[in-house]
């Protein structure tokens, strides 16, 4: 066998990874998202930390004032943020095939933003009522600051379900404007996320 006959497989190789990288899902949203959601994560896993910590020092007062909580609020708000994020993965893939109810659908999980707003601002006015206040012990003190930094993310969700619904009744939607959708449907699935698990943690485990 002459040297100059001989084909080695490595292009052929080569190509075929090519290809098949070119199948590989990309991560959706801007690299800026991701930096901010693992951050957030961050600071949220510490004050879930410091919550187990104060916990397990006061067993007693936790038990006692999370017996207080309102459950079947709580539930409910849990069950409003996860079809919320539903109807935001159905509005994402309606926008990206150009179907005309991606506007509809995240109408809809703002419709449930506004819901969660609702039911929380009625659970604090009844604990607030009932003397439950930030400053009655450890429990409600990190209580009041997880929901409450956590509403705030979930206004700014709003914020961004307003610019999603914007985006979905725009004739064309460019590559950069639909990195900034899917930015802000990563958003809010993350809100989403730590509501799951603010739930158990505020209202479940005694």
């Amino acid at each position: 066998m002459s040297i100059d006959r001989y084909v080695p497989a490595f292009p052929a190789e080569k190509s075929a990874i090519g290809r098949e990288s070119g199948s590989v899902k990309r991560i959706p949203g801007e690299i800026g998202i991701w930096v901010f959601i693992y951050g957030d994560l961050v600071v949220f896993a510490l004050l879930f930390g410091l919550f187990a910590i104060y916990r397990r020092r006061q067993p007693e007062v936790f038990h006692s004032s999370q017996h207080a909580m309102i459950q079947v609020l709580g539930l409910t708000n849990t069950i409003v943020l996860l079809v919320s994020s539903l109807f935001v993965v159905l509005g994402m893939r309606a926008l990206k095939s150009r179907d005309r109810s991606a506007a509809r659908s995240f109408t809809i999980a703002l419709v449930c933003g506004a819901a969660f707003v609702g039911i929380k601002a009625i659970e604090w006015t009844a604990k607030l009522s009932d003397g439950h206040t930030m400053y009655s012990d450890d429990y409600f003190q990190l209580y009041y600051v997880l929901t409450g930094v956590h509403l705030v993310h979930v206004a700014v969700g709003m914020v961004v379900l307003m610019y999603l619904i914007r985006t979905a009744r725009l004739t064309v939607v460019g590559p950069d404007r639909m990195a900034s959708a899917e930015s802000g449907a990563c958003f809010w699935h993350m809100v989403d996320l730590l509501w799951v698990v603010i739930f158990p943690l505020c209202y479940l485990l005694v």
